[in-house]
């Protein structure tokens, strides 16, 4: 195998960036296929609200990890894991390099660090945790969560849905605390042993990125964002709690409820937008390696010849 093709190239960044892009013109120049690692555009139907590739960026390069599965199909960062280690395999069984693209933190630290532990989840216990959030919402997931785990729930990110529902889970799964779990997560090796991992997460700032986001928004909604949530409730969205309070679908949710005014649509999806992107630049200061932001010059495309990769130490 090629020095190449023995690395995984990791491509992160705040939303409304401008990956998709960059991650594009990055495969062409460098033989690569796009392995996309999102969290909401795993699911299909989830398409303009999470900004996902189109059809026709699509065809230019093939990207994985879009359209994997149904709403009902609940996905997990192991999932994921065994999903992307088949698609590493079969891009490299045609002699191409690897680029794992996105913002989702969750999933991506899976090709950093070992992602938690061994714990079998059955689809009974993942049902009674879908039943807790149905009946309770997040609250009452935190509430047995804080049972469970006398001790504390550790660096748990209690305001994240998905983050919670999933440590509910284990918990249930393994009959251990959170901080048995995490003790247990650190004696895991490493994954993806046999890969070098490089990385370079992009981020502009404060300004451009907040314009970057409302003309997104706006464009998000003149493109059938309020139909495709209507489909999707139709569908049993308001059933999956992480996907239904996923940044912009919880707002056009509330719109559909009358709970919140159309007028009110942009100014609250922006926002919750913002916010996300600040907790991904926190994110990628922490789990990237140092030296591995490039903040894109204002009013410009990446130049992508450019980009100065970051071996993961």
């Amino acid at each position: 195998m090629s020095e190449e093709l023995r690395t995984l190239s990791l491509l992160g960044g705040v939303t409304a960036v401008g990956k998709t892009d960059a991650a594009i013109e990055w495969a062409k120049q460098n033989n690569a296929e796009i392995l996309c690692c999102d969290s909401v555009s795993f699911y299909r139907g989830f398409d303009v609200g999470s900004a996902k590739p189109d059809p026709e960026q699509r065809k230019i390069i093939t990207h994985y990890g879009l359209d994997i599965c149904d709403l009902e199909t609940p996905m997990d960062v192991g999932l994921f894991h065994q999903y992307a280690q088949k698609v590493i395999k079969e891009i490299h069984r045609q002699k191409k390099q690897v680029l794992v693209v996105g913002g989702s933190g969750f999933y991506l630290e899976g090709f950093l660090n070992p992602i938690a532990d061994k714990v079998e989840v059955t689809e009974e216990i993942r049902q009674q945790v879908q039943e807790v959030f149905s009946e309770g919402g997040k609250e009452a997931a935190l509430n047995l969560l804080k049972q469970l785990n006398p001790q504390g729930l550790g660096s748990l990110d209690q305001h994240n849905p998905v983050r919670v529902q999933r440590a509910l889970e284990r918990c249930l799964a393994s009959g251990k605390s959170l901080i048995e779990l995490e003790d247990a997560f650190q004696k895991i090796s490493k994954p993806y042993p046999q890969f070098q991992k490089r990385m370079i997460w992009l981020d502009r700032n404060k300004e451009e990125l907040e314009e970057r986001i409302e003309r997104r928004t706006k464009q998000m909604l003149e493109t059938g964002f309020v139909e495709e949530v209507k489909t999707l409730v139709s569908q049993g969205l308001e059933k999956n709690a992480p996907l239904a309070h996923a940044v912009g679908y919880r707002e056009v949710l509330a719109y559909l409820k009358n709970e919140l005014q159309e007028s009110d649509l942009i100014p609250a999806i922006s926002l919750s937008t913002r916010r996300l992107a600040a907790k991904q630049r926190k994110w990628f200061r922490k789990k990237f390696a140092d030296g591995s932001r490039m903040i894109i010059p204002q009013g410009q495309s990446l130049d992508v010849r450019k980009l100065e990769w970051i071996s993961d130490t």
